[in-house]
């Protein structure tokens, strides 16, 4: 099926494939989704042979080994980049002269034992970043800021960051933080400039799933220590309760809407991320449940 000369798309995703993935032996694939299968082994070097690849979804999977970002990076097209809850680590062993490609929109890599956010610097038109489940530590560098201006939704939980520092991503929509280890007051000044957050779209009947136990048109901070509090009065209220370690925050207001104007692989990368979701919740609880049960051995 992989040598196939004329295959453009390729959607095997919520199935039960296992065994290694096949050396791909044509690259004119433009999308491929194997997610939520039981997939295993290293990934294929052939996959940086993919020079016409715009969406990759790999997620779910049992892919083992270690994988280089510079697998990627000649996949100059790449717009949509999923390698969440497998079994490898991502590396970046030659820091000089590769990184992700510039191109990617959606970039997904929750339990993939990222460490360091070197890799991304090159990165500047990302509206989808998921880093949950990893370890990174302290804070978030600086130079990254700037240079996520365009995200509309952000998940770092599950890290051991100790320090959030301001951001001005007015566009930020959603914001996890929960299961790090924060230790000092959060800066008011951590919310001020995120604007997208405090429109609510009262035309709405009622919540709207985004995936990730998000919903449109709810406003939740929650926090370890608080019970309840009134946050940024002109703007929203927050409620605060008790979850665990760290400070969750899911702000959800308005849904991103496609015009008819816009590009089609704009339209096609919100759809996949809306439709695959769900499917994907009860194996990554699994994934949490197992991850808990070895850690106490």
């Amino acid at each position: 099926m992989f040598s196939l000369p004329s295959l453009i798309e390729l959607d095997l995703s919520d199935n039960h494939f296992s065994g290694h993935l096949e050396d791909f032996k044509s690259n004119s694939l433009s999308s491929i989704d194997l997610n939520n299968n039981q997939l295993q082994g290293r990934l294929p070097k052939s996959i940086q042979n993919l020079v016409n690849l715009t969406w990759l979804d790999l997620s779910s999977n049992n892919f083992s080994g270690n994988v280089d970002v510079s697998l990627f990076s000649n996949i100059k097209n790449l717009q949509g980049l999923d390698l969440s809850y497998n079994r490898f680590s991502l590396t970046n062993e030659n820091r000089a002269n590769f990184t992700l490609p510039e191109s990617l929109f959606s970039l997904r890599l929750a339990a993939c034992e990222v460490k360091e956010l070197e890799f991304l610097r090159p990165v500047k038109k990302l509206w989808d970043l998921n880093l949950s489940n990893n370890k990174i530590q302290g804070r978030i560098p600086d130079w990254a800021w700037p240079i996520w201006l365009n995200l509309d939704r952000l998940n770092l939980s599950h890290n051991m960051l100790t320090d959030m520092n301001s951001t001005n991503i007015i566009s930020l929509r959603i914001l996890d933080v929960a299961y790090n280890a924060l230790t000092e007051t959060l800066p008011t000044s951590l919310f001020q400039h995120l604007k997208a957050m405090r429109t609510i779209n009262r035309t709405m009947k009622a919540p709207v799933y985004l995936g990730d136990q998000y919903y449109q048109d709810s406003v939740t901070i929650v926090s370890k220590e608080e019970s309840y509090s009134e946050f940024l009065d002109d703007f929203w209220k927050a409620a605060l309760m008790g979850y665990g370690s760290g400070l969750c925050i899911g702000l959800s207001i308005i849904y991103f809407i496609i015009s008819t104007g816009n590009p089609k692989w704009l339209a096609k990368i919100i759809l996949k991320l809306e439709h695959k979701l769900m499917m994907r919740w009860k194996k990554i609880q699994r994934w949490h449940r197992n991850h808990r049960r070895n850690n106490r051995f």
